[in-house]
Parts: C-alpha cells; sequence; structure tokens
C-alpha cells in the first residue's frame, strides 16, 4: 500500500502502473503502440510536409487528398513538418508528392521502416471516458429524459435519476 499514487481527479488511492484511473477513467498515461518490426522492403509509406511557399494552396490540396477539415489541414501547414498520410503504397504517395512539388511544397516520403511510435490515446484535461469499456462516446443524462423516465416508469425509474453520464457504447450510466 506504500506505493500506491493518489488520482488527480478524483484523489483516491491507484497503482503507478495503471493507465487510467479505475474509479473515475481518468487517464494517468499514454498508451503506446509496440513498435514494428523493421522490414528491408518498405511496403506502406507515410507522407510528411516538409515546408510550403503556398500555404492556401497547400491548405486546398491536404484537404483535397485527405479528406479532412479546414482547421486540420491548416493545423498540418502551421506545425511543419507533420506527417499528415500514413500507410500508401508507392505510386499513390508518389503521385501525391508530385502534385504537391506543382504548387512548390516540400514533401517526403518515409517508409514504414522508419515508423516511429506514436501515442493512440492522448490525453485531454476535460475528456468523460467510461469506466465500463474506456469509450470516450459518452453523453451527459439531462434532466428531461430523466423527468420522462419517472414519468412513464415511475418509481422504476430509480436506476437512472442518481446516474449523470451514459455511454454510447456499451450503455453503462455512471
Amino acid at each position: 500500500m506504500g506505493n500506491l499514487i493518489k488520482c488527480p481527479m478524483c484523489d483516491k488511492d491507484i497503482s503507478p502502473n495503471a493507465i487510467s484511473c479505475p474509479h473515475c477513467g481518468e487517464p494517468m498515461k499514454l498508451q503506446q503502440e509496440k513498435e514494428v518490426q523493421v522490414i528491408e522492403n518498405p511496403t506502406s509509406y507515410n507522407l510528411i510536409l516538409e515546408s510550403t511557399s503556398q500555404a492556401i494552396k497547400a491548405i486546398k490540396l491536404i484537404r483535397e487528398v485527405t479528406n479532412l477539415g479546414l482547421k486540420e489541414a491548416k493545423d498540418i501547414t502551421d506545425k511543419m513538418p507533420c506527417t499528415f498520410m500514413f500507410n500508401l503504397d508507392i505510386a499513390k504517395a508518389n503521385s501525391i508528392v508530385s502534385r504537391f512539388k506543382d504548387i512548390g511544397a516540400v514533401v517526403t516520403i518515409l517508409g514504414d521502416n522508419n515508423t516511429f511510435v506514436k501515442p493512440t490515446y492522448v490525453a485531454k484535461d476535460n475528456l468523460i471516458k467510461c469506466s465500463n469499456c474506456k469509450s470516450v462516446n459518452c453523453n451527459k443524462i439531462s434532466g428531461l429524459s430523466k423527468a420522462g423516465s419517472v414519468g412513464l416508469w415511475g418509481i422504476f425509474s430509480v436506476g437512472k435519476l442518481n446516474k449523470t453520464w451514459e455511454c454510447k457504447s456499451c450503455g453503462y450510466r455512471w
């Protein structure tokens, strides 16, 4: 019991090796994927936007190629160098690189034998997470929903009245 730490969210004792708090679901540290074994001939490639002289044209091309929104495409151009496409075959990667070269952008191709470990989960301060299935697909149970439940089911709806959140993935309420 001497090596337990306090959860920053609920102040309960938890293991220092815990990925998330078992009581409130607060993430403790990033989970990381295991490194992929190095392959001699890469089978998939990633594209990295190094620099561009025409940011607006680069944003338009990023949106066209990746189907991202305006904000995400702008974030890519603001945070150069940035990897913006993953797991492409060499023919598609070369065609996309040539399109970027036409507008004056520098894009490099990185084979999957040079991949890095990237976080699979990014912790946010205001993240609500289901303690049952660890999903972030959660909604707050509204007062109108609680009142409708009482009107329809009466005393049998008491289980919903004292709950605040509901997971849309597994249906768990807490």
